[in-house]
Parts: structure tokens; sequence; C-alpha cells
């Protein structure tokens, strides 16, 4: 997923299958919760969300990735070589919009400007323009799709006008469009590496294992086994392992503590 709307659209398909209660989808984190009316099989919700375009893996069948596997931190890289591949390409760009029309009328300037051009659009731009595509073929459409529609009209007007001798050249604005988006997509894949870190810690400050009490004695088992009717035991100083309705008074219960 890209953006909000990706997410939106991902949690509204989830929604919408049969036996699902409710869906939501986190995009800093890039899961989705999906609560359950009836048992649905995991392959129906994966079929539904690979109509649209997306991938969707059970948390269980994920592995443990490393540090330098994880996919925020590899966009993060990725987007960043981008911007500093970018960056003269758009330094040029400027230097083109500031010599005025006077350099226009040299062939060797505008056949450079064109192969910069080229280079950008479908070498830096090339994320936003597969993006686009993929939703395309789906029939959907996207930020990625905006963005690709518009450059590609400056790029393409730019070079008819190049063939036929014409002056209006726009290469620039698809080199600079593509330079300040790329520039944004870094800033945004950085801070939803952070954001989806710090919720990632907070989700682990969560108590892993409960103390039940089973036929008198106490029983550690993991949290995901407690049930309800189960006796928890919770020891002064340890973390509460599920969510619990706590007494607080005569006919007065709080959920949670």
């Amino acid at each position: 997923m890209t953006c909000g709307s990706c997410a939106a659209r991902v949690q509204r398909v989830l929604a919408k299958t049969q036996g699902v209660a409710e869906a939501q989808v986190n995009l800093a984190t890039a899961r989705a919760q999906v609560t359950l009316e009836r048992p649905v099989p995991a392959a129906d919700l994966q079929a539904r969300v690979a109509k649209i375009g997306y991938t969707l893996t059970p948390v269980a069948e994920v592995p443990p990735a490393a540090a330098e596997d994880d996919p925020e931190e590899r966009a993060r890289r990725s987007w960043r070589r981008r911007v500093l591949l970018v960056a003269p390409a758009a330094v040029f760009a400027v230097a083109t919009m500031l010599a005025g029309p006077t350099l226009m009328e040299e062939w060797r300037w505008r056949l450079a400007l064109f192969a910069v051009a080229t280079l950008v659009q479908f070498g830096i731009g090339w994320p936003f323009l597969r993006e686009a595509a993929r939703r395309a073929r789906r029939g959907s459409a996207n930020m990625d799709t905006l963005i690709a529609v518009g450059t590609l009209a400056a790029y393409g007007f730019s070079v008819v006008q190049l063939v036929t001798g014409g002056m209006e050249l726009y290469f620039e604005t698809a080199i600079l469009l593509i330079a300040f988006l790329t520039l944004g997509r870094y800033f945004e894949a950085r801070a939803r590496g952070r954001a989806g870190q710090a919720i990632r810690a907070l989700l682990e400050l969560g108590a892993k294992q409960a103390r039940v009490l089973r036929d008198g004695a106490e029983v550690m088992v993991p949290v995901e086994q407690v049930t309800v009717g189960d006796l928890l035991r919770i020891r002064p100083g340890e973390k509460v392992p599920s969510t619990v309705r706590c007494w607080t008074g005569p006919a007065r219960w709080t959920n949670p503590c």
C-alpha cells in the first residue's frame, strides 16, 4: 500500500466479505485486523484482496525478518537513493528554466534535456508508473495514477514538440514534479517506518503469558490461550495479560481495568 486510499480500499473489500463483521487496515504498520462473524478461510480473504492488486498474508505465516530485511527500511533506502539520483536532474531543470527561451533554440541543449527527462521519467519515476499501470489493469486509481498521468502528459507533449520543431518544451516540468514527489515519498517512508516501529514497540509491551488458575493450581499459558471464564491471578507489578472486567464497587464494573 502506498497511500491512504490504498488502505481504505483494502479495508472496504475485506469488510464486504461474507462472514466478516469488521475490518481495520493500518497503513503505518501494513496490518489488517479482521473480526469474523463465522469461520472464514484465509484463502477467501486473500483472493478478494488479490483481485484489487494487493497481497494478504496471515501474521502466523510471516517469518521474523532481520532489521536489514524490513520492508519499511528497504522502502526508505530505495526512495533515498532515488532522491540522490534525481537531485542533479532537478538542478539541471531549474537551470534550464532560469536560462529562458533563448537556450531552447540550441538543439544540443534540447536533446540533453530530452535525455535527462527520459531517464527521470522512466528510471526514477518507474515506481509511480508501475503502480499506476497495476491500478489501471484492475479498473481503479490512486495517487500514483495522478502522478503518472501528469508527468507523462508533460513528457509526451514535449516529445511531440521536439520532433516537430516546436519551442514549447515541458521536460523540466516532468523532471521537477518527479523530483519533488520522490522527495515526498522518501519523507513519507521515513515517517511510516518510525510510526510502525513505535506501534510495534508499544504492542511488545503487552504480557506474553498469563497465570491461570486451573484445578487449584497456577498454570502459565500463552496469552492467546486465555478464554472466557478463565480465572487469572495477577501479582503486584505484573502486566494484565488480557482485557478483563474489574470490580470497582457495588454493581459497578469497568472494562478494562
